[in-house]
């Protein structure tokens, strides 16, 4: 049984049953009215009417959402008040539409409808209008926004959109087959896709704009079942009676196992080596427990209306959630005991919170929502004003003014601040072709798919990359060298060309882990004879995943302990050892040599600062940033160090113990582009200046001239190049960006870990002329080997060493190697991580590429382009958008005069003849047709609009919003369960429904990774 639904003597809904027989229970009045609802948790609502039927009071368990509602008919105003006495009134015109909504702080948001109910405008609290144009069909054709720009839509005769028109003039357009179907997607820069489908509709193939095809397989309903890429490797599915995927087989024959609930909810997940993991879920589809792979398990507890109140994590660490009645998060309690604290303020947002060290943070907002002005723990207020559209056009600190400018795309044109001005360039596609920073300019170049072809740096370094027909880069090119990229039947690399005189080659195991690298000169092959092995590495991994040992020729053989939660407990070698214990709080509280000498060192830590670790103390200001480093000596002297910072978390100044000063400047973005060693009186001595390719470090230039330019694996923080050139003995660079005649440009090929973390630098002539030798946190170990010839300031991805401090700037933070923690706070809060100033838990798996988020390693794989839009999933992106064909037949037919006539899709003659002398037919445009409602009235055509009924929602809510798109797709277009009606009466959201849609979706489903 999936469900099972109950019903009293009046027909009234009275229970739904899921398969495990846990009942969602209705309870009613005299008149058929709901009177209270009880969840499968036991959770509940309760609702009074007034003799109008109307809801007066809605009462939740715990005062959880407590309501009351009044009306004023007179005036068409109604009065919410919710459960902490704060009031929003909504007032109607005399159609009973919405125009005006007052908030508790008495801000108003009003909108304006047409006579056939259709909302053409809305001004928010700010007096900013945004304007929606319909034509005569009621098709919407225009959006315009507060600031005058447009955005326009044009369509067929069917009603499908046939062409979008962004504000700046660019376009998309698409054209349909007489079904329907979408052939064909055409970008502003003119490259075209291509679909094709069969006789029903069903997906046959997709065709990019180079030409390469993917062929689809699918089963009678059209979900797919195979894949097969443009060089003819398939991927192919299982799916259960239900659609859903139960096997996944990838080209090279590894097979993905998954269960499911009878509710659709994932149960198991097996992999390719035979480990699994595991979901639980509560009454009403809350996760409550995941077990990895290894067997640890995570469980939580959820309190009303879906929110969490505890998690409890495999090592017995417990973290609560309180909430307000109105459901905002007030307070989290770690497993130390400390709350970190959240307020806000009657219109429900968050004016101030206080984290688990005592800093206090507070925010101002417009009448709008915005947020204007934020104020530090230290005392440091930032300022922001923002355009018609809410973009920020100016930060102003005490120190200094940022300002940004867009282009009518909404692109960023220009950013300058203090030290930096920014200016780019896009595409048609927003793609930047130009960045120019202080002077210094990098250039791009794109193919027909958006896939970077070319970079031009400031001193005049060109890389070229092209792709396989699969898009998996193939080659790159540049300063006379040349890698070549080879990959397997399931797209894992296995072999890199790195240059003419080296090869780097790869092996995986079924479950595509990455499990040895062989640096060879040409000719051999891993152990096979012919050419010199240069390096050998071997990774080992437990049965349940978690890596084990890394074995290799350049270096020793490493053994690696990991705690249920995967945090690194111990590194063992033939001679050493590295031992790190944590408290319940995360926080890293004893370390031991590298070399294995002494006892391992406590470090005294209160909330998540660390004070003191052996002979080293460290001062933090009121923000929580790292302000004073104190060692002492065993001779009894001190050596101290001393930090300043900026308004924006970033670290401005330096003094050494030595007493040498250093500055740092930095980009709008917040990317450093310099560090300077200042004199005794503020004369340069010493200069880097940093350009940068997005988020990711592209080349420094140093005081005598020395250029060091990397390349990096598209879409990832992973280094495969790195370039130098200039210096006091070769032509200097012109940092205006000159071309420097790079013929004497030093190449060198850059071999990474499971992370992406560089290991080797492979000369062109084949040498390994650098070798990694850090801790497993990121601390030296001695010399590189082997010898000085070249060095490579990369550390783990997205981190750069600086020798003044010892530390690692890491884009948003510093990471400090010694400590293996960052030395400030994480800005966003508790989001990322409980310990907010913990770097990952085990840096052989884990990276934080931007010091801001953790995010599992591809295991030696390519990844997501780091510098692409992030995307969002919620019911808005994710919830199908449009119907089928089918389903729009099967609603003429059953809902219109003239379907019901012709019992079917309601045709007419074209006039002409088919070969076989027979009328042509066509479907009678839906805007043609006589439509009625399930009450028998008449709906005009410009007001036409499918409703969903009541499974539909419950599907979404228990099963749509974590199934694939495929299968809510199908749900979306079941004409069994919507009927017609006008948009006025559409209840968007469920929301004249018993039920209501979430908007959320499931968050194992979607990841930063």
């Amino acid at each position: 049984m999936v469900r099972r639904y109950g019903y009293d003597a009046e027909g009234n809904l009275r229970a739904v049953s899921d398969g495990q027989g846990r009942d969602f229970r209705l309870t009613y009045d005299a008149e058929s009215r709901i009177t209270s609802w009880t969840d499968r948790n036991g959770g509940w609502y309760r609702y009074t009417y007034d003799e109008r039927h109307r809801v007066t009071a809605g009462r939740g368990a715990d005062g959880f959402l407590d309501c009351s509602l009044t009306y004023d008919d007179a005036a068409r105003v109604n009065t919410y008040r919710n459960s902490l006495g704060r009031t929003t009134t909504y007032r109607f015109d005399e159609r009973l539409q919405l125009v005006r909504v007052t908030d508790p702080l008495g801000a108003s948001t009003h909108r304006e409808w047409d006579e056939n109910g259709r909302l053409v405008s809305w001004t928010d609290p700010l007096g900013r209008t945004t304007r929606q144009v319909f034509d005569a069909a009621g098709h919407l054709i225009e959006v315009v926004r507060p600031d005058l720009s447009s955005v326009r839509a044009e369509y067929d005769e069917a009603g499908r959109t046939r062409r979008l028109t962004d504000p700046d003039g660019s376009f998309w357009s698409y054209t349909y087959d007489e079904r329907g179907n979408r052939l064909t997607v055409t970008d502003p820069s003119g490259a075209t896709t291509r679909h094709r489908y069969d006789a029903l509709g069903r997906p046959l193939s997709v065709t990019d704009a180079l030409g390469h095809t993917r062929h689809i397989e699918t089963d009678p309903a059209g979900l797919p079942l195979a894949l097969t890429d443009p060089e003819g490797r398939t991927t192919r599915a299982r799916r259960d009676s239900f659609g859903r995927v139960t096997a996944v087989t990838d080209p090279t024959g590894a097979t993905d196992r998954f269960g499911w609930t009878v509710e659709g909810l994932a149960s198991w997940r097996s992999f390719p080596d035979g480990a699994t993991e595991a979901w639980s879920w509560d009454g009403e589809g809350n996760l409550a427990s995941h077990t990895a792979r290894n067997g640890a398990v995570t469980t939580y507890e959820f309190t009303h209306f879906h929110q969490p109140t505890s998690r409890t994590t495999p090592d017995g660490r417990r973290y609560t959630f309180a909430y307000d009645t109105e459901l905002n998060l007030t307070g989290v309690h770690n497993a130390d005991g400390r709350t970190w604290e959240y307020a806000y303020d009657d219109a429900n947002r968050m004016m101030r919170e206080t984290d688990f060290n005592g800093r206090t943070l507070t925010y101002t907002h417009d009448a709008a929502g915005q947020r204007t002005s934020w104020t530090n723990g230290a005392g440091q207020t930032t300022d922001v004003t923002v355009d018609l559209l809410g973009r920020p056009r100016q930060y102003r600190t005490a120190d200094e003014v940022t300002t940004y400018e867009y282009d009518s795309a909404g692109s960023l044109l220009r950013a300058a601040n203090r030290d930096t001005t920014v200016e780019r360039t896009y595409d048609s596609m927003g793609r930047t072709l130009t960045e120019t920073v202080n002077g210094r300019t990098t250039t791009y170049t794109y193919d027909a798919l958006g896939r970077r072809i070319s970079r031009r740096t400031p001193s005049g370094i060109t890389s070229t990359w092209t792709y396989e027909a699969t898009g998996h880069p193939q080659t790159l090119s540049g300063t006379g060298s040349r890698l070549r990229f080879d990959y397997d039947t399931a797209h894992r690399e296995i072999r890199r060309t790195l240059g003419a005189e080296a090869v780097l080659h790869q092996s995986w195991d079924g479950s595509g882990r990455l499990t040895g690298q062989s640096v060879t000169t040409p000719g051999r092959a891993g152990g096979d004879a012919g050419g010199e092995l240069l390096q050998h590495r071997t990774y080992e991994y437990d049965p349940d995943g978690a890596l084990r040992e890394i074995d290799e020729l350049l270096g020793e053989s490493r053994r690696f302990d990991v705690d249920p939660v995967g945090r690194l407990t111990a590194v063992r070698t033939a001679d050493r050892e590295e031992r790190y214990g944590y408290d319940r709080a995360g926080n890293l509280v004893t370390s031991s040599p590298y070399d294995g000498t002494a006892e391992p060192q406590p470090h005294h830590v209160d909330g998540t600062r660390l004070h003191r670790a052996g002979r080293t103390t460290y001062a933090y200001d009121g923000q929580g940033r790292l302000i004073r480093k104190t060692v002492r000596l065993l001779s009894g002297g001190r050596r101290t160090s001393q930090y300043g910072w900026s308004a924006e978390d970033r670290l401005v100044r330096t003094v050494a113990p030595d007493g040498s000063e250093w500055r740092y400047t930095y980009d709008p973005d917040g990317r450093r582009v310099g560090k300077q060693r200042l004199g005794t009186g503020g004369d340069v001595l010493e200069e880097t200046t940093f350009s940068w390719d997005g988020t990711r470090l592209a080349e420094q230039i140093e005081t005598d001239g020395t250029v060091t330019t990397w390349d990096y694996a598209p879409g990832s923080y992973r280094p495969v190049a790195q370039t130098v050139s200039g210096g006091r003995e070769r032509p200097a660079v012109n940092r205006g960006g000159s071309d420097p005649g790079d013929t004497d440009a030093r190449f060198y090929a850059i071999v990474t870990d499971l992370v992406g973390t560089p290991t080797e630098l492979v000369s062109a002539d084949g040498r390994i002329v650098w070798h990694r030798r850090f801790t497993a946190w990121g601390q030296p170990t001695g010399t590189p080997t082997p010898g000085p010839e070249a060095d490579c300031p990369l550390r783990f991805p997205g981190q750069y060493a600086d020798a003044e401090t010892g530390w690692n700037y890491n884009y948003f933070r510093y990471y400090d190697p010694e400590t293996a923690r960052y030395v400030s706070a994480d800005p966003l809060g508790l989001a990322p991580d409980p310990n907010d100033y913990a770097y990952v838990t085990n840096p052989l798996l884990l990276l934080d590429p931007l010091g801001l988020i953790r995010i599992r390693g591809q295991r030696g794989r390519w990844e997501r382009d780091p510098n692409s839009p992030v995307q969002a999933h919620n019911r808005d992106t994710e919830y199908p958008g449009s119907y089928r064909q089918s389903t729009h037949d099967a609603m003429t037919a059953a809902w219109t005069d003239e379907g019901i006539a012709q019992g079917g899709t309601p045709l007419r003659p074209t006039g002409q003849l088919d070969p076989q002398g027979r009328q042509i037919m066509e479907r009678i445009p839906r805007s043609e047709l006589t439509w009625r409602n399930s009450a028998g009235e008449i709906i005009p055509s410009n007001q036409l609009t499918y409703e969903h009924l009541t499974p539909v929602v419950d599907h979404w809510n228990q099963t749509g919003y974590r199934s694939d798109r495929a299968t809510r797709n199908d749900f979306y277009n079941d004409p069994d369960n919507m009927e017609p009606m006008t948009r006025s009466e559409n209840s968007r959201g469920g929301a004249l429904m018993d039920a209501t849609y979430r908007q959320d979706v499931d968050p194992t489903l979607y990841s930063c990774s």
